[in-house]
């Protein structure tokens, strides 16, 4: 797979202190470090929640195509970053701002193959050029359609902020007793990926944003609702999850009731779902 290499400088010097370098993604629980020898390693980052990889690099000889054009002024420290080009959005963010963190901590610059010199580390410019070259990527191997599930930006975006701060929404609302759900990722109908939760009656309980489903869990039984069936009957009683994604909604144990005896006016459907377990690795923007 392609991966999209950013590679950092320094301005009129070389100097780098190697061993704080490696000591700062050492002091990370979500890198694994490898040393090679004093001059090699990589830096291998997972993301804690959504699992996509990336890699930092130490190399002994320079990594940096046409090298020859750059400003004599800026010198190659033999540094860089590998994302795959087929990752999420979200997720080559957060990339960006641990390079980001790395380039203030070391006065790096960071330079990229169509760039004239290297530049402060700028993310929305950089984003920008990685979302038109996965883009393109995309177009040139419209096999990936077979393989990934592509959604919209900004519906993917909202997805995978709420994964990823899923254990911060759990901490605000545990002394609320209120049920912070994760997704069950799935296919259905000819692999079409389906965004499904829990909800347990009577159970104050957040609606993540983009639900297609609710397992409905009344006393021994599970029920399976379209997500639209169910927020037509109580959308007066979800409120907006405060300071959060819009598209993610509440019901407070003071609506809890209401909202138990609107679910009763449903008729549930005897249909038969089928749904296949999907991976988020899948999931792509």
């Amino acid at each position: 797979m392609m991966q999209f290499s950013l590679h950092f400088f320094k301005k009129e010097t070389r100097h780098v202190e190697y061993n704080l370098l490696r000591a700062f993604f050492e002091a990370r629980d979500d890198f694994e470090v490898r040393i090679h020898d004093d001059r090699s390693a990589e830096f291998i980052y997972t993301h804690p929640r959504l699992l996509h990889q990336a890699v930092f690099y130490q190399t002994k000889s320079s990594q940096v195509p046409n090298i020859y054009r750059i400003d004599a002024a800026f010198l190659d420290v033999n540094i860089h970053v590998e994302i795959p080009i087929l990752s999420p959005d979200y997720f080559t963010k957060e990339v960006l701002l641990i390079a980001e963190q790395l380039a203030n901590k070391f006065d790096f610059y960071i330079y990229y193959e169509i760039f004239e010199d290297p530049i402060e580390v700028d993310i929305d410019f950089i984003m920008t050029i990685y979302e038109n070259l996965k883009k393109a990527y995309i177009d040139r191997h419209p096999q990936v359609y077979d393989d990934y599930h592509i959604l919209p930006k900004g519906k993917a975006g909202a997805i995978f902020r709420y994964i990823d701060e899923l254990p911060q929404l759990q901490n605000y609302y545990r002394d609320l007793d209120v049920f912070v759900p994760k997704y069950h990722i799935l296919t259905i109908d000819n692999n079409r990926l389906a965004l499904a939760m829990e909800w347990r009656e009577s159970t104050a309980t957040v609606f993540p944003p983009f639900i297609d489903y609710i397992f409905y869990r009344s006393q021994a039984e599970v029920k399976v609702l379209e997500s639209e069936v169910v927020f037509k009957e109580i959308s007066d009683y979800l409120e907006p999850v405060p300071g959060f994604i819009k598209e993610t909604r509440v019901i407070s144990k003071a609506n809890i009731k209401r909202a138990a005896k609107a679910m009763k006016k449903i008729r549930f459907p005897k249909r038969q779902y089928s749904f296949s377990k999907e991976s988020l690795m899948s999931v792509l923007d």
